[in-house]
């Protein structure tokens, strides 16, 4: 295998969807891997890796996605980078990982030898990797805590790309306001803590025209990606009932408000943008 080919796979991930919602749990597991390898680990136990992956699965993946370890753990093997130390007892009649079963037998995984090679000789290759399985699979605004969560240190790997139009055209169009909280503040000539926010991630198809964005402050726009807020098809704020905690109050006073949308009714959230937020992100 060769770097192009190892790359290239990993932003062709198959995704095991049910009923066309995303599944993250091969792109996190992987990242867990990577962030092992980093620290001299080739073979991933699955009792440590069923320690960590469902927290992660839950916290990134859309509400209701069944929170397995087993399932990326066994079927990553499809697309030719993973191996498994196993025992045939692990499987059930249909192929798929048992939990238990591969606890009890100290399952191990892994990159294939292939794999393995390459990243020992290119150890940069590394963290392309990890920018590739993040920018195929998750907004910019989550890469620093996704990493974070999974052990990594993102500083040095590059930056994702993207349109650095898109910024300037929403912020324009919402009159450099906060949809949801109208927060708005300037430092000399520059705008401080506002940013624009994908309603159709960047990495599942999502455009740079300005009807797929949202002008957001940082704290909005974290919890926008997060599912925690949403946006109503007749432009209102939706906050996810899942949320807990003092400054919860506050959030949910902002629930049913008005979002604020641009004069142009060209620039307005589409609705079907709005649709993909509310199915593949919001925590309904």
């Amino acid at each position: 295998m060769d770097t192009p080919e190892f790359l290239t796979i990993l932003g062709n991930l198959r995704r095991n969807t049910s009923n066309g919602v995303r599944a993250p749990h091969k792109p996190l597991l992987l990242l867990y891997a990577l962030a092992r390898l980093k620290d001299g680990q080739e073979r991933i136990r699955y009792r440590d890796a069923a320690s960590i992956l469902p927290t992660l699965i839950r916290t990134y993946g859309p509400v209701g996605t069944r929170a397995r370890a087993s399932d990326p753990f066994v079927r990553l093997r499809s697309d030719g980078i993973w191996s498994l130390d196993a025992h045939s007892s692990i499987f059930d009649a249909s192929g798929q990982g048992r939990p238990a079963a591969m606890a009890d037998a100290d399952t191990l995984g892994g990159f294939t030898t292939g794999v393995l090679e390459l990243l020992h000789q290119q150890p940069a290759l590394i963290d392309q990797a990890v920018r590739r399985i993040l920018d195929t699979n998750f907004p910019a605004s989550l890469h620093e805590d996704i990493a974070a969560a999974v052990g990594l240190d993102l500083e040095g790997t590059g930056s994702a790309r993207r349109d650095p139009r898109f910024r300037d055209a929403v912020l324009r169009a919402y009159l450099c306001e906060c949809a949801v909280c109208r927060f708005q503040l300037r430092c000399g000539d520059g705008l401080v803590g506002l940013e624009a926010a994908h309603l159709r991630w960047h990495a599942f198809g999502g455009g740079s025209d300005i009807a797929n964005g949202l002008s957001l402050c940082v704290l909005h726009h974290r919890l926008f990606d997060l599912g925690v807020l949403t946006l109503t098809l007749d432009g209102r704020v939706e906050v996810s009932r899942s949320i807990s905690g003092p400054s919860a109050r506050g959030l949910f006073d902002l629930d049913g408000a008005p979002v604020l949308t641009p004069i142009d009714p060209a620039f307005r959230p589409g609705p079907q943008n709005v649709e993909w937020h509310r199915r593949q992100v919001f925590r309904g």
